[in-house]
């Protein structure tokens, strides 16, 4: 979405352009509030992934170990 909306935003030296319009500044605006968003739920699945990596292997260790049987 922000390439869409980023074509014209460069300055006369190929860098980013300094100023915007309200318009851009309100879609860069909600973007980024988007982005962010998406980051916080990755934090939080990724958080959730280790608990459950962590407590199974808590268990793993902590369960006696069988030996196979001929």
């Amino acid at each position: 979405m922000i390439v869409k909306l980023l074509p014209g935003m460069h300055a006369s030296d190929g860098g980013p352009a300094a100023t915007a319009d309200e318009f851009l500044v309100g879609e860069l605006t909600a973007q980024r509030a988007r982005i962010e968003r998406v980051i916080e739920d990755l934090r939080r699945s990724r958080s959730l992934l280790n608990t459950i990596i962590n407590t199974a292997a808590a268990q793993r260790r902590d369960q006696p170990r069988q030996t196979p049987q001929a």
